[in-house]
Parts: structure tokens; sequence; C-alpha cells
């Protein structure tokens, strides 16, 4: 048992996770009520879903089997015996994934749809898109299910979230120096010793001559020392005057010239 989790454990974090994000789902629709119309299903985020939405999903849930993408499907929850309890599965987490990845910052770009569509198995020929098999394709499975281009872009946009969300659960995480530094800094042992000190008492029984303040700072005068600093708002670096006129090549390397000695400053 222990070697199959062990096994699946990036699917299972996965799983998890969509499973969490649809309880607070499921905990909101219940918490907020909303008068339905004749065609209002649900609502989830302060929408109402309408019935006309949830029909052009599931039609987006065939579509995305039939491109083959079989991981993002069961990534959604939509693999199963039960074919009603998998398409409630996709749709809930559908809902989730489109509002609850921009937040994330994932937002797959045109250009990223367009290579992932060009990459699906049933559009290409000998492993190259085939643009007449994307054709035959949006005439025999868009057309009869009542889409469109858009909605086969929208569904690999999807599939493109649920990637980077993937990506981002099951990523390894760097940690640097410094934060191992800073959490060994704050977790390690410390010992301390408290000395109680009267300083005022102290003080009544301590004498220092002037001549005692002399002697001191000559001892320690060269450490007492601080280097000069001084304070700057702008700096203008310019050419000496017998290479102002020069023009061309030589102008650009006594420019470079220059700028390496104030790199050097």
């Amino acid at each position: 048992m222990f070697n199959t989790i062990r096994k699946n454990h990036q699917t299972l974090m996965l799983f998890i996770v969509i499973l969490t994000i649809a309880g607070f789902a499921a905990m909101y629709i219940r918490a907020n009520p909303t008068k339905f119309g004749s065609n209002d299903i649900f609502s989830i985020y302060g929408k109402v879903v309408e019935r006309s939405e949830i029909d052009t999903q599931v039609s987006c849930y065939r579509l995305a089997l039939a491109l083959g993408l079989t991981d993002y499907v069961r990534d959604m929850g939509g693999l199963g015996e039960d074919e009603n309890a998998a398409l409630n599965n996709y749709i809930l987490n559908q809902l989730i994934i489109q509002h609850q990845a921009p937040a994330l910052g994932i937002r797959p770009t045109d250009d990223d749809v367009a290579t992932a569509i060009k990459s699906l198995t049933p559009l290409q020929t000998d492993g190259a898109f085939d643009p007449a098999k994307y054709a035959t394709f949006v005439q025999e499975q868009l057309g009869p299910r009542g889409l469109t281009e858009r909605q086969l872009e929208d569904v690999v946009r999807d599939s493109l979230r649920v990637q980077q969300l993937r990506r981002i659960i099951t990523s390894p995480v760097a940690i640097g120096e410094g934060e191992l530094r800073t959490a060994a800094r704050i977790y390690q042992p410390v010992t301390g010793q408290v000395l109680h000190f009267d300083r005022e008492k102290f003080m009544t029984n301590v004498s220092v001559t002037p001549e005692e303040v002399s002697q001191f700072y000559e001892k320690n005068k060269e450490e007492l020392k601080k280097k000069e600093e001084r304070s700057i708002s702008y700096v203008v670096l310019e050419l000496p005057a017998e290479q102002q006129k020069l023009t061309g090549k030589e102008r650009g390397d006594a420019l470079q010239k220059l700028a390496d000695q104030a790199v050097a400053v």
C-alpha cells in the first residue's frame, strides 16, 4: 500500500488540493443561498451558473476526451465508472480552476494555447501538426456538439492551467543558504545567564581622572578613527577638452574608456 502511495504521490497531492478547494467551494455555495430562476443550477463565487453553461461544459468534457487530454480530465476528477459523478466533479473543478488560476498567477498565453493545440496527437500526421486533420476535427467534433474553435481553445487553455498548477504543487522547494542560516539561528538552542547589575551603585564607586581619559585616547586613537565619507547627488563625467571633437570609432573608444574608469571608481 505504501509503495503504491509513493509511486503516485504527485497525483495524490493534486487530487487532495482539488478536493480541498472543492470543499471550500461547496461550503461557500451552501452559505450563500440565492433565488434561482428556472434555468439556474447553482451559485459559485457569487455567480449563478445556468443550465446552458452546464450543457456547454458537458460538451467540452467530451471534447477534451476526443482531443486525447485524458490526464487533464483525470486530474479534474472526470474519469470514473459513474459518468454522472465524473461529470459533476469535472464541471465543479473546472469552475474552481478557472476562478482561482489567475489568483495564483497562472495565465497561459495565446501562443501557449496555439503550441499546445499543434502538439495534440489527434491533430497530427507523422508527429507534425496537420491543418487538414484540424479542419476535419472542427467539422466533425465541434459542429455536432454546438461548439466553436473558441471552446476548443478554452479547453486547451484550461488543461494548461491544470498542468501549471500540478507543476507548482510537485516542484521541489529551493532553500537558499541565507534562509538556512536564519532558520538555524531561530531554532538553535540558546543558553543564557542573567547578571543583575546595579549601575547607579557602581557609578558611585567609579572615578575617572582626565589623565586616564587622555591616556586611553592616546592608546586607542587609531581604532577610534573613522574613514572619511562623502554624500553626492550626481556625478558628471565628461571627455577632456582635447577629446570633445572626436568622432566615429575614436569617440566611441574614448567614451568606453571613460565608462570603464567610472565603473572602477
